[in-house]
């Protein structure tokens, strides 16, 4: 994780463990599964009273599926599925009160793919998180996002998920909310973009309006839309924008498409160029700013008064 996205964490987390605190209980952390974890568990369970709350923090398993396209390594012990917090939770005597997940920001469980592909490998999108600790703008966003929609949301669309557990036996209960919860995430395969436009109320999209004035949270805002767009097929950005702020984000989605067709030409026309080197030196090199010029005004008619 980047350091600057420790206090991001922890501030999601805060979150949750405040919403659960409402009830006056006490929420204690674990970590994993497996069986060193669950001597972890039995530990703290064993010293936790009756009917008091336990608050289970893991990597979710059903994340790492999704962007792996495949069943990640059985042996890694720190990724969980709903079924694992079940076995675990009928195992150690526990009710499963909830399972929130979270961090849809935060870098994956395991090194490799990740929902923001290609955006989080840019030098541009590690600035803009490296703003994080610095502009409240930019929490203030991502606390709403995830409170308004990633808790919302199946596992399979955040990396990190806390388990809420309360100290007692409901064998019956947990499964019947296995059950409830595979039902809902099925649904949620099936149709996810709809699943994610009954989530955003017309409060939801007001606040978001609000939340996206600043220039770095609107950047990371439409970052996160496009992202959505990409992996939920049907979804529509009217369904989480205004109307003024969809049209801003189409500007900035043609924009960001200007930009990258023109990065790519700069990057590959030379390729090939038999006159590319003179004496050893690449003399393509001092070309790229006025190419650049000729492919925005010339190509792209921008910055010349046709771009209106």
């Amino acid at each position: 994780m980047l350091p600057e996205l420790g206090m991001l964490a922890a501030a999601i987390e805060r979150q949750v463990i405040d919403l659960h605190r409402s009830t006056g209980v006490v929420l204690d952390r674990a970590i994993g599964r497996g069986r060193r974890h669950n001597k972890d568990l039995a530990r703290v369970v064993s010293d936790l009273p009756a009917g008091e709350r336990l608050l289970l923090r893991a990597l979710s398993r059903d994340y790492a599926a999704a962007v792996d396209g495949a069943d990640p390594r059985p042996d890694l012990a720190e990724l969980l599925s709903p079924a694992d917090v079940v076995a675990l939770a009928n195992a150690s005597g526990l009710h499963v009160v909830s399972l929130v997940p979270y961090g849809a920001l935060l870098d994956g469980p395991t090194p490799g793919p990740s929902h923001l592909d290609p955006e989080s490998t840019t030098y541009r999108w590690r600035r803009t998180l490296s703003w994080i600790p610095e502009d409240p703008h930019l929490l203030d966003l991502i606390l709403f996002v995830e409170r308004a929609l990633v808790e919302h949301m199946p596992p399979t669309v955040a990396p990190r998920m806390l388990v809420v557990l309360e100290k007692r036996r409901d064998r019956s209960g947990n499964n019947r909310w296995l059950r409830d919860r595979s039902a809902a995430a099925e649904a949620w395969s099936r149709d996810s973009s709809a699943g994610l436009a009954r989530l955003v109320t017309a409060e939801t999209r007001s606040e978001l309006d609000r939340l996206l004035e600043p220039v770095r949270a609107r950047y990371l805002g439409f970052v996160l839309l496009d992202v959505a767009l990409r992996r939920l097929g049907g979804l529509d950005e009217s369904a989480v924008l205004t109307p003024a702020r969809a049209a801003e984000f189409h500007a900035w989605q043609r924009a960001a498409r200007i930009d990258a067709a023109t990065t790519a030409f700069l990057r590959s026309w030379p390729r090939g160029c038999p006159s590319r080197k003179h004496r050893g030196v690449d003399t393509t090199l001092a070309v790229d700013y006025p190419i650049q010029k000729e492919l925005l005004t010339e190509h792209f008619g921008l910055f010349d008064g046709s771009d209106a």
